[in-house]
This record gives structure tokens, sequence and C-alpha cells, in this order.
């Protein structure tokens, strides 16, 4: 069951859609998905602690050869320096600077993190042009964002009996977790319709359906 229970559809049938927080939203780390760009912590940050990699731009004479060295190091196309939004209600990491192939970094100092795409990747990634491979990133930052402040939900249907036959975890969004539950619900509204159709049709043979969707005929206790 859910935990932290947002909101409850009502649906025909016994049946309601419930959605609510998905309490167990750290298992599924997007860091971990299919997005090839990859995020390179400042050892001076603190929001991108728990992040994979990182570079000390102490340790660089200044941005022409920090850039080097992560071009080197991760054998990287293009870059992004990344920060951390704080305005408004929750934090979001957001792309600073963008930086194309042959350019050089002039943020990177004070930012989060660098964001890297590997040559072999923005390959096979098959982007059409820089825009395109910083607009996967600039959704890669908004997921890892929705992630970071708790924002992700789930949904589970329920049945006349209690009982929990559909659900969903890991949905971003909660409007669009809302609008999942709806269309589950619906579904398990059409598969009673059938069932209570079938009951029906036993009942006509006298045989009684044990736990029957409330309203067929032929339904037991």
């Amino acid at each position: 069951m859910i935990g932290h229970p947002i909101d409850t559809f009502t649906g025909e049938f016994g049946l309601k859609a419930v959605y609510g927080y998905d309490d167990r939203s750290e298992t599924n780390d997007p860091r971990k998905g299919e997005c090839p760009w990859r995020l390179i912590a400042n050892r001076r940050g603190s929001e991108m602690e728990h992040l994979g990699g990182r570079y000390d731009p102490e340790s660089f004479y200044d941005l022409e050869e920090m850039t080097g060295w992560i071009r080197r190091n991760h054998d990287a196309t293009l870059l992004a320096a990344i920060r951390w939004d704080s305005h408004g209600p929750m934090g979001a990491f957001k792309i600073d600077e963008k930086v194309g192939e042959g350019e050089t970094l002039t943020k990177g100092v004070h930012s989060e993190a660098i964001a890297v795409i590997e040559r072999e990747e923005l390959a096979a990634a098959g982007y059409q042009n820089e825009d395109e491979a910083f607009g996967a990133l600039t959704a890669h930052l908004d997921r890892l964002s929705q992630w970071t402040n708790g924002w992700i939900y789930r949904f589970e249907i329920i049945d006349h009996r209690g009982k929990v036959i559909a659900g969903q975890r890991d949905i971003y969004g909660d409007q669009h977790a809302a609008r999942r539950a709806q269309a589950a619900l619906t579904a398990a509204e059409t598969a009673a319709a059938r069932e209570i159709t079938l009951t029906d049709e036993w009942a006509a043979r006298d045989v009684i359906t044990e736990n029957a969707v409330p309203g067929a005929i032929g339904s037991g206790r």
C-alpha cells in the first residue's frame, strides 16, 4: 500500500485508484539511466557530493587547462557547466554554460559540476546537432532535480476485495502520476465490466461466482 497518498479516485464496481509519493524512489537513481551525459562534480561543491567523478578547479592554472584536462580524461566533445539553482520552493540543476567542440569553459570554478559526453557516446546517441544534445542534457537535469527533491510518485489500483490489481512506480511529476492512475482506473473498469458479463453468463447456467464484481447477477459472497 502507498504510505504517503496524495489523492484517491473512485471508480465503478468498487474500484479505486490511489496515487502518492514513491517511498522507494532512491533505488531508481536516474544517473544510472540511459542518458549519455555524465556529471563530474566540483570538489568544492555541496549539492552534487553524491555524484560519481570529481574535478578540482584549484589544481589547474586556468580554465583553458581545466577544459583540456576534462576533455582528455573523459574523451569529451561537448561540455556544460552546471549550477544548483536554489530559488523557489525547491532547488534545481541548471545549465550555466554550453561549450561546443573546440571551445573553452569560461565558468566551472564555482559550478556544482561539469557535464560531459564522450565522443563515442555522442556518436551512438545519434543527435542531429549540438542543440539536440544539450536538450537531452536539460531533460536529464530536470529528471535529476525531481529525483533529488523527492518528486517521484506511484499509483495502485485496488478492487472491491481490497486487493491491489495494478500499479506503477517511479513516475516523475504528480500530475503525470494522476493521469496514469486515472487511465489505469478506466482500464480496470473496462475489465470489470467484462467480468460482470462473464459472471452473468455463468449465472444463467446456475453457477455462482465467489467474490464476483459487485453488480453481477451470479455474485456470491
